[in-house]
């Protein structure tokens, strides 16, 4: 229904007698409440004191919240709680957070968060915000990764140590580290979990023994970490479950900036062998467990690419962010299909470092990246795989046929489309590549210097967007050292929650983005 349709939803409900307080055909009002836009069920408060605690079913909203789920908020998504103990105000909050219109100035709460360095093992160089907004991720360069509970306003615990490092026997001379989290595979396993239960974390440990680095040893360790609950359905902290894959492997060089991907059974990374030659790593780690030689896990090399950030995708195809910079427009983003094109070798790869593998192209439009971050997300359409990439002067909304399978030795190559590209003012009005970061979700996106909603092309009907770009500002000031080199910011839109580390990872600003259109 359309905007301002109070009085059509009142009449039709009014032809029966079910409107009434003690009818017996409320029942019947909650089912066809819940066939209704979210918007209609709001208008409804309004009508009478029976439309209004219709409004307030719990049936109703988890009937929209469902039919939602998959057509207009796509996975992964998580529910701050198990569904059967969400109540109404949950499903209800749930929804229109995620679908209300952000207001022009978006007033914000705000905590600041002060760490105590002597509280961690070691200054973290990997950080992760978890979907929700709750929890963040410390990994470590002695490979143990830690967690902060945003929601303990207490002081205490701010570091909760969850996985310990794998070389604790003696002292090496140096490690390093690389953290790679998959959300995805657990609520895809099992579509009928709501919330985050359990998700999987990947920790590749690098540890040198000697000056010349010739005896580095790397260590993957593959664990399932899940959330536990209390009693009362409401979260109380992050636990081990298991330890899913453990084994050696040669990476000539780790770095903290090496991207590190993980999702189902394979992890990617990227390498450099030699001093030129740049390169991207797959591998199944589930054949991997247990090996403790690299000379016996195959991998899966894509050569001359020198990736900055890995996304791999469902079936056998990888997204890869260049290095290095196009100018202003950013980095160039190729998808390949490494279970097709890839070089497959249980071998350092020497022989075939210059050959090119050929990427898909993004059909419509030239897609280049000037952002912090690509999530990865989908529908119940099985054929697609949705992202969205920010370039300096738009956001492209991209999606991605589902990888056909082999049909004889032919193979029909389907290419990924940029389906919307939206110009962008600069956030704020300003226009500075090293002071605009900007963290874009599936349909916001939140930054230092305001935020943005947009819609996909077909959310409507008629095929159209439901919502045009809107720009909003964000009631923070974001001081000075926040701005610096080595300050990280993230962005959480299932929570709506903008995150703020300085460099020197002792304090951390929490904004949680409010409103009358977003509580």
């Amino acid at each position: 229904m359309t905007r301002g349709t109070d009085a059509s939803i009142s009449t039709h409900l009014g032809e029966t007698s079910a409107n009434r307080p003690g009818s017996s055909g409320q029942p019947l009002l909650i089912v066809i409440a819940g066939e209704l836009e979210w918007e209609d069920i709001l208008r409804l408060r309004k009508v009478n004191r029976a439309l209004s605690k219709i409004s307030r079913s719990r049936d109703v909203w988890q009937t929209i919240y469902l039919r939602y789920l998959g057509t207009r908020i796509p996975r992964p998504y998580f529910l701050p709680k198990p569904l059967h103990v969400c109540g109404a105000d949950d499903l209800e909050k749930a929804v229109v957070d995620w679908e209300a219109e952000w207001p022009k100035v978006i007033p914000t709460k705000q905590r600041v968060l002060d760490f105590s360095l002597n509280g961690m093992r070691q200054i973290p160089n990997e950080v992760e915000l978890v979907p929700g907004g709750r929890w963040i991720l410390w990994g470590h360069p002695d490979g143990s990764v830690s967690y902060s509970d945003l929601e303990d306003n207490s002081g205490n615990g701010l570091f909760n140590l969850l996985i310990s490092p794998p070389f604790d026997n003696e002292e090496p001379l140096k490690t390093k580290a690389l953290l790679a989290v998959d959300y995805a595979t657990e609520q895809e396993g099992n579509q009928d979990v709501h919330h985050l239960r359990c998700f999987r974390i990947a920790v590749a440990t690098c540890r040198r023994d000697s000056l010349s680095g010739e005896r580095n040893t790397t260590q993957v360790d593959v664990w399932c970490v899940e959330v536990a609950y209390g009693d009362n359905g409401q979260a109380i902290g992050l636990r081990v479950k298991a330890r899913l894959a453990t084994f050696q492997d040669y990476w000539p060089e780790v770095r903290s900036d090496r991207p590190f991907a993980l999702r189902g059974n394979f992890l990617a990374y990227g390498g450099v062998h030699g001093l030129e030659h740049s390169l991207a790593v797959v591998l199944d780690w589930t054949e991997a467990n247990g090996k403790m030689s690299a000379e016996e896990i195959e991998r899966v090399y894509i050569p001359n690419c020198r990736p900055m950030i890995l996304r791999l995708l469902p079936g056998s195809r990888i997204l890869v962010v260049y290095e290095h910079t196009w100018g202003r427009n950013g980095r160039k983003v190729v998808v390949y299909d490494w279970g097709r094109d890839g070089i497959r070798s249980a071998a350092p790869l020497i022989t075939e470092l210059h050959r090119h593998i050929e990427g898909l192209s993004t059909g419509q439009a030239q897609s280049v990246f000037f952002g912090n971050n690509i999530s990865i997300l989908s529908l119940d359409d099985p054929n697609e795989t949705r992202f969205v990439l920010k370039t300096f002067d738009s956001i492209q909304e991209v999606r991605l046929p589902q990888q056909p399978p082999l049909s004889g030795i032919e193979v029909r190559q389907e290419e990924p489309v940029v389906v919307r590209d939206l110009p962008l003012p600069p956030v704020g009005g300003v226009d500075n590549l090293y002071t605009v970061r900007e963290f874009c979700g599936y349909q916001r996106s939140g930054g230092n210097m305001g935020a943005r909603r947009y819609s996909w092309a077909n959310e409507r009907r008629d095929g159209q967007p439901v919502l045009s770009l809107r720009e909003s500002k964000v009631d923070f000031e974001v001081t000075e050292r926040f701005r610096t080199h080595g300050s990280r910011l993230f962005f959480d839109e299932i929570s709506g929650r903008v995150v703020l580390l300085n460099a020197g990872c002792t304090q951390l600003v929490v904004v949680d983005l409010l409103g009358s259109n977003f509580v």
